[in-house]
């Protein structure tokens, strides 16, 4: 240990208690940290198959935490186990009951020693005390590992409405947020991680067997980044001493894997798929984090709207594999992802949402009326204190109504100050649209700022603007009457969130080198989003890629879905820290 963590655990009462423990047992003669233990039961098991235990009087060795240590006199003494302050709240922890005269006098010195986050050995029999507590009876203690720290475990209080609330301080949220052990310890976050391994089970089942795909592993790190529109991070390789990308999506390797024949049919699959890892320098909010996970599927021989069946499917067997249901709650919207979902053309949710004419308008009458409403401007939002809400409700509501948003809310004007300012914020409406954009990109954010807030049931938005990626076929509909294209791609939405981006996906070579090698000669004047030129994927690609679909799930927001979690960092195991 450390001069600064000996100075950290002297100065804290716990950790000076622990300290002087782990002395004592050294003492004795007692190893506070044992190579192994021959547990036989985890505290839920005890629970699950305690009738069974108790009527064979079975001997069971259990190993967990102690969260709980009470004494009643001299010779008494009890003992919660759990591995975590979750398993405490929805009752899966086990009481252990120590009698002196039952146990060995090294036991009897490790109870004397013992403290809460200790992790037990407790070896005995079941029984049922007299208010009907499963328990066990204990012959045995052996300390599995001394705890040095304290967890910062909540306070419980009772409700009003009869419920148990629980109450974190200030310094503890902010420990909690650092160190996500403790998270898992102490918050429902181990809950969640099993979820996510439970989602991850589901999204590989369904591919390999109800779609029949094979999972290939992709690079993640090359030469060359693409797949997204998206900042890439940069580090040298010194081997080769040369400079390389770390991957913003598996899309160029897995297509190019479809044109070596893979997925294609019979013993090679029917689609390739990689869940992978996916770094994008940009930024960080409650949905996005710069590493994050993804699903990535191509089939051959299909176009996008085979991709949407695939998608409903992943999300219902997701569901299922948590929920043992197709349906789920996230806050007060129940959410059924068994039923078909909607396919809402993005032009018309556009024109419903706020008037505008998207298929007809040239991109100058488009800027003209976003210019009109105000939505080119930038509204400051910082520190924004509870009085400053309440003197700038009238100048939130102003806005709201000169871009149409209060046409979406009919009791707007009754809504507190806080909840006005959270839908300028919902809405986007602080950021400021670029004028400068072309036609393609204003409508992405006119659909960001009228649309995409209010899609709470699962669907699935279909036609995007032809610029909005360089990787997908064009619209079989052909030009719209303004001349503007649109492209065969959608995007899945759920609870205000995007959940999916799918693809008929390009594969006229012509058409793709071109569109390449507008994105490189972007990247060259500065645009450090745009995809540089790779010519081995277009060689690929001119190799011939079949009819394909394709498809991309992040994995992190489906988990947030399923979870009802509200930021990212809750279903990452170990987000990134500040």
């Amino acid at each position: 240990m450390s001069e600064e963590d000996s100075a950290e655990f002297t100065s804290s009462g716990l950790g000076r208690s622990n300290l002087e423990k782990l002395e004592r047992l050294r003492r004795e003669g007692i190893e506070p940290y044992p190579y192994s233990y021959p547990a036989t039961h985890s505290p839920e098991e005890v629970r699950r198959d305690f009738t069974e235990l108790l009527q064979t009087v079975q001997v069971v060795r259990v190993a967990s935490r102690v969260f709980a240590h009470r004494t009643a006199g001299k010779k008494l003494a009890f003992l919660d186990l759990a591995p975590t302050v979750d398993d405490v709240r929805h009752d899966r922890k086990l009481q252990v009951m120590v009698r002196k005269e039952d146990i060995d006098e090294t036991s009897w010195i490790v109870l004397q020693n013992c403290s809460l986050g200790d992790w037990m050995g407790v070896e005995g029999s079941c029984f049922l005390t007299g208010k009907g507590e499963p328990s066990v009876l204990a012959k045995r203690l052996t300390i599995l590992c001394k705890s040095l720290r304290p967890i910062p475990v909540p306070k419980i209080f009772d409700r009003v409405d009869g419920t148990v609330g629980e109450v974190y301080t200030l310094q503890d949220i902010d420990t909690l947020g650092r160190y996500p052990e403790l998270d898992m310890l102490t918050r429902r976050k181990a809950s969640v991680l099993v979820a996510r391994s439970k989602i991850l089970g589901a999204v590989r089942k369904t591919l390999t067997e109800d779609f029949g795909c094979i999972e290939l592993e992709t690079p993640f790190l090359g030469p060359y980044f693409g797949g997204a529109t998206a900042t890439p991070f940069v580090t040298h390789l010194n081997a080769l001493s040369q400079d390389v990308f770390l991957a913003i999506s598996p899309e160029i390797e897995l297509k190019r894997a479809v044109v070596g024949g893979l997925g294609s049919g019979g013993s090679l699959g029917r689609g390739v798929f990689f869940i992978a890892r996916n770094f994008r320098n940009e930024g960080i909010d409650r949905t996005h984090n710069p590493e994050f996970t993804s699903v990535e599927v191509y089939i051959p021989f299909v176009d996008y709207t085979f991709m949407m069946q695939v998608t409903e499917n992943l999300y219902t067997r997701a569901c299922e594999a948590v929920h043992g249901q197709p349906t789920c709650r996230l806050r007060q919207t129940l959410l059924d992802f068994s039923k078909p979902w909607p396919r809402l053309p993005m032009l018309q949710l556009i024109r419903d949402a706020s008037g505008f004419d998207l298929e007809n308008w040239t991109v100058e009458v488009l800027r003209s009326e976003l210019r009109r409403r105000g939505l080119h401007l930038q509204q400051p939002m910082d520190g924004l204190t509870d009085a400053k809400l309440i003197e700038s409700r009238a100048q939130f509501l102003d806005l709201l109504r000169r871009t149409g948003i209060d046409r979406l809310y009919p009791d707007l004007e009754a809504r507190a100050p806080g909840e006005i300012a959270a839908l300028v914020l919902r809405h986007k409406l602080h950021q400021g649209v670029n004028l400068d954009q072309e036609w393609d990109f204003l409508v992405l954010d006119l659909f960001d700022i009228y649309c995409e807030p209010l899609l709470l049931e699962p669907c699935h938005v279909t036609l995007h603007p032809a610029k909005s990626t360089v990787l997908c076929k064009e619209s079989r509909t052909g030009a719209l009457p303004n001349g503007q294209r649109l492209i065969e791609r959608f995007e899945s939405f759920a609870a205000g969130m995007e959940l999916s981006n799918a693809y008929s996906e390009l594969n006229d070579a012509f058409v793709q080198r071109q569109l390449v090698e507008e994105q490189a000669t972007a990247r060259e004047a500065g645009d450090q989003d745009a995809m540089p030129h790779n010519e081995p994927f277009l060689r690929a690609i001119e190799l011939g890629l079949p009819p394909c679909g394709g498809l991309g799930i992040g994995i992190d927001r489906m988990t947030m879905l399923l979870t009802d979690s509200s930021t990212i960092r809750e279903v990452i195991a170990f987000p990134m820290t500040f």
